[in-house]
Parts: structure tokens; sequence; C-alpha cells
């Protein structure tokens, strides 16, 4: 081999690497066991790269779990051999589009329905879940609000604490229902009830339950 062939062969192989740096495509195949995935690439995605690692947001101690799935547009970076290339989650197309235009706006959506968002112009974070919500703690949970705050069930409320349970109000404390029991009580009689006999309060009054002005 002369010094010109040579040359050919080094630049071929040069410009072979170099078109191996970035690829662009979409995932083909995923193992979420094995944290790798294929990605289809090339004219009309006819060709396929081995199983690659993704690459993940975190790893320390602090680390992120997102799979990334069929038909998801990617990168593929590598040092010019797909072999030895990761996946760069991420890149909008037609079969999936940007969830939004707005600038201003931090949006997750999870493919159920569910979502989170944030809109720094409005100030208003958003969750929606379409399950269960739970929330676990070890320590202390304070929630606080300097406007109204509002629970609204489509069914019961429960609250259940082993240590007292307490209210404090600036103004009215308003129970609307049919009924309202207290450790499943029969009625309770006030030192407000007049007795129907000596037209006096009623002298067998409730000393579990009390209220004051």
């Amino acid at each position: 081999m002369d010094q010109y062939q040579s040359l050919v062969l080094r630049l071929e192989e040069l410009e072979r690497r170099v078109g191996q740096m970035v690829i662009r495509g979409k995932i083909a195949e995923v193992d979420p066991a094995k944290h790798v995935a294929r990605v289809a690439y090339g004219p009309k995605g006819k060709q396929l790269t081995g199983w690659l690692q993704w690459k993940p947001m975190r790893t320390g101690k602090a680390i992120t779990w997102w799979c990334p799935e069929v038909g998801e547009g990617v990168t593929v970076i590598s040092e010019g051999d797909l072999a030895l290339g990761e996946i760069l989650p991420g890149s909008y197309h037609a079969e999936f589009p940007a969830p939004s235009t707005n600038p201003d706006e931090y949006l997750v959506h999870f493919g159920d329905g569910s979502k989170v968002s944030h809109n720094r112009s409005t100030h208003k974070l958003e969750v929606v879940n379409v399950g269960d919500v739970n929330i676990t703690t070890q320590q202390n949970i304070t929630v606080t609000s300097t406007g109204t705050a509002t629970v609204d069930a489509g069914a019961d409320v429960n609250v259940k604490c082993k240590g007292q349970a307490t209210v404090n109000a600036g103004g009215e404390i308003i129970a609307n229902g049919s009924k309202v029991k207290l450790n499943k009580g029969t009625g309770v009689v006030t030192g407000e009830c007049i007795c129907h006999f000596t037209g006096k309060p009623h002298g067998d009054i409730s000393s579990q339950v009390t209220a004051g002005k």
C-alpha cells in the first residue's frame, strides 16, 4: 500500500468516525432491566445501533430513573464509535411534538393524564394526578398559605392523629352537615339547652363537649 492509499483509508476512517459522533434518531427497543436501548437512525430509520446506555439526569446519592420510550426522539453521542455511544433522551418530532409553546412554562406530562406545570409569569403551580397520591414523611408537615386553603373531596375526608388535634381560627368555625358525630356518640345536651319542664337551662349537660363564647 502506497502513501496515497494509506492517506485515503485514514481519511475515510476519520470521516466515518466523525459521522458517528452525533446521531439523531428514535428509540427502537428498550431493556429496562439492563437500562439500555437501541436507536433507529439514518434514512427512514432503517439503521439500528447496538444496545446503549442512556444518560440519566443524576447518578450519585441524588439519583433519578426515567426510562425512555419507543418512538421517543433522542441523540446518540460517541467518540466516533457507535458501539461506545450514549443516548441523550429528548428530541421533539412530528409524532411527539412539544406540549407547550409558552416560554414561561415548565411542564411535565406523564403520559397517563397526570402532569406537573409551573408558570413563572402567573406564579401558578399545578399538579394533576389521575390516581392516588401518597405523601410520607418521618418528620413534620407544615402547610402555610396567606390566602384561602380549600379541601374539596368527592367522597369522605378522614383525619387521624395519635396526639391532640387543634383548630385555631380568628373567626367562626362552621360545620355544615346533616349530622355532627363525636366519637360515634349520641345527642349532646349543652348548657344552652332549656328544659321543657322547668323552663330553665338543662342541668344534665355534657362534660365531654364544651364551648365558650
